[in-house]
């Protein structure tokens, strides 16, 4: 099978179910999103820093985004109930984790700017991604329901994204940055 088919030349492409949609169409950005978010996760995944039960996480993680992908490009029940998806319990052992570093970390009283090193960046901008994603699946929600199981799990991934982005620079001796606002 060759990777180019040339019919999403013309703007379109079609999802898992079978259905033609714009490439600009919010389910497809949704989708989009998704995967650049699997991406940056995983070079994430590649640092050095990231300590290995970390990196095993994240990889469950994006094994969970690709559920996402596949609930998203099954819009009909024929398909739907066939693909893997998301459970209550991939919410959970977020919040788990998300329990476990924030115990470690200093109780967070102002805003954080982010950076501070590659590794924390690109944590910052894995966890803007998810929020991008978020924000295009509640738009294609707004639309047609979604499964909610879906929103929960992006959400609470954005959060563990920020409580891991500073359990990382915590590691690496990294101050958090507040942002300074002047008149």
């Amino acid at each position: 099978m060759s990777v180019y088919t040339t019919k999403g030349d013309s703007g379109t492409t079609r999802i898992l179910s079978g259905i033609e949609l714009s490439k600009a169409d919010v389910r497809i950005k949704g989708i989009g999103s998704i995967d650049e978010l699997s991406s940056y996760i995983g070079l994430i995944r590649s640092f050095d820093v990231i300590p290995r039960p970390i990196k095993n996480f994240l990889l469950e993680i994006q094994n969970d985004l690709f559920k996402v992908s596949a609930m998203l490009s099954c819009p009909t029940k024929k398909l739907y109930d066939r693909i893997p998806k998301l459970s209550n319990t991939d919410i959970e052992k977020i919040e788990i984790q998300i329990d476990r570093y924030e115990k470690l970390l200093p109780r967070q009283k102002f805003f954080i700017l982010p950076g501070g090193t590659m590794e924390t960046s690109f944590l910052h901008i894995a966890r803007a991604v998810c929020r991008r994603a978020e924000t295009h699946i509640v738009e294609l929600n707004d639309k047609e329901e979604v499964e909610d199981l879906i929103l929960k799990y992006l959400n609470r991934l954005s959060d563990y994204l920020f409580i891991l982005a500073r359990y990382i620079a915590q590691l690496q001796g990294i101050k958090e940055a507040r942002p300074s606002v002047r008149d």
